[in-house]
């Protein structure tokens, strides 16, 4: 599967879908500044909250995603984690990795989740690592933007933000090293637990 996946990224071309948690601290100004880089190929909502059927639904026209919302990893069932959009009784809002499989992404999209623990994974005993990763991965994504544990608004505000600025001049790694970069050097954050969340995974 990583074999198949393609070395350009559509980072720098776009377009952008970006969807934010209104509750989430700062999510709505990160995606709004996001949106800003991609004029007139973007789609970014914030409220009303979107469902999980929108996300399913948009995700097809875009090939840059970007969620900025609850996650939650289920060690005791990796294919149970999930991301948390608007509850619509008696759908929960619990977009699972079970269901990522089915995303109708676009080959070799570019999805980043800033989420919580997004980029946990758990080995079965036949060595097959089961969570979010390998979900959107199978569904298409050529790149991977996730979370190895809870993280804080703030800090993570400044990581994409950076990211997708130095995104438009250079690679996808790059960009995430840079992101990491203008994390350390600010003051308070220069503890790993702040710079360090995020990891790329793909071609």
């Amino acid at each position: 599967m990583l074999a198949s996946l393609e070395s350009k990224s559509p980072l720098k071309s776009g377009p952008l879908l970006a969807v934010a948690d209104p509750s989430i601290g700062d999510a709505k100004e990160e995606i709004d500044a996001i949106g800003k880089l991609y004029p007139g190929r973007s789609k970014v909502t914030a409220e009303p909250f979107a469902s999980k059927l929108d996300v399913k639904t948009w995700v097809s026209d875009y090939n840059v995603v970007h969620l900025s919302v609850h996650g939650q990893f289920e060690a005791s069932d990796p294919l149970l984690s999930y991301l948390q959009f608007k509850s619509d009784p008696p759908d929960d809002g619990h977009l699972t990795a079970a269901e990522m499989f089915g995303l109708p992404l676009q080959k070799n999209s570019l999805v980043v989740l800033s989420a919580c623990e997004t980029g946990r994974v758990q080995a079965t005993r036949a060595n097959e690592l089961l969570g979010v990763v390998r979900s959107l991965l199978y569904a298409g994504a050529g790149n991977l933007v996730l979370s190895s544990w809870k993280v804080k608004a703030e800090s993570t505000k400044l990581w994409m933000e950076t990211f997708y600025q130095e995104g438009q001049t250079n690679s996808p790694a790059e960009a995430a090293r840079l992101a990491l970069v203008a994390v350390k050097s600010r003051p308070g954050y220069s503890h790993p637990f702040f710079w360090a969340p995020f990891i790329m995974t793909g071609k």
